[in-house]
């Protein structure tokens, strides 16, 4: 069979239209095909906005931007939840990911415990109890970075405490001498949502780390700096 030579011009101009949707993106070429909605991509939203570290930039605490790690890219509300069952990890079977242990303290929330920790009856709960705790630690006892909190939460007689910080620190996007800042509104909670999923990811494991939507995370937040405890 004889092969038919290129068509210079045809050739060009699928090299335009290929560079034109190469810089639009899959949206501009799902747009311009009329492909339905449900088959265009979503990107994953950035719900931590601590800004990039150019020089003078600040994120939303006032704190400069240098000592405050690029916002991370996490899954949307809802994304790929893992089962909770048997398997789970307790503090996630037990709403309580942050592994709290029962004391005396009548939390909101609290169904009962498993003879160590808290159950809770929903996850924002658990995540509320967290923050009161972090609250303290940050404003009245002085632990405002991952290294100090460490410390207490994870002590050193019964845990690596380094390496709870380092986790922590690796999971949430946070430096582990960055100081830290507990939001005084709701507008102002970036830095403890990922506080919450690093501390999530390493009490429960590095499966469980984005087992939360951010809502949840944050409803936690928004409990703890409304509703005091």
């Amino acid at each position: 069979m004889a092969r038919r030579g290129v068509d210079p011009i045809g050739l060009l101009l699928l090299i335009g239209v290929g560079g034109y949707f190469a810089l639009r993106g899959t949206r501009g070429l799902a747009a311009a095909l009329q492909l339905p909605a449900s088959l265009t991509p979503t990107p994953y939203p950035l719900d931590i906005d601590w800004g990039d570290g150019r020089p003078g930039e600040t994120g939303p605490d006032g704190r400069p931007a240098s000592v405050i790690e690029p916002r991370p890219i996490v899954p949307p509300a809802g994304h790929n939840p893992r089962p909770v069952n048997a398997s789970a990890p307790r503090g996630i079977r037990n709403n309580n990911p942050g592994n709290i242990e029962a004391t005396a303290d009548n939390w909101l929330g609290k169904v009962g415990d498993d003879g160590r920790f808290v159950k809770f009856s929903a996850p924002v709960y658990g995540f509320r109890a967290m923050f009161i705790i972090l609250r303290r630690y940050i404003q009245t006892h002085k632990l405002n970075t991952i290294a100090k909190i460490a410390g207490r939460w994870a002590p050193a007689g019964e845990n690596d405490s380094g390496q709870w910080a380092r986790n922590v620190a690796a999971f949430s996007g946070i430096p582990i001498n960055a100081p830290l800042v507990f939001p005084t509104s709701t507008a102002n909670m970036g830095q403890m949502i990922a506080l919450g999923r690093g501390i999530t990811g390493t009490e429960n494991g590095a499966a469980w780390a984005n087992q939360y939507d951010t809502g949840t995370i944050g409803g936690g937040v928004a409990m703890a700096i409304t509703q005091g405890g």
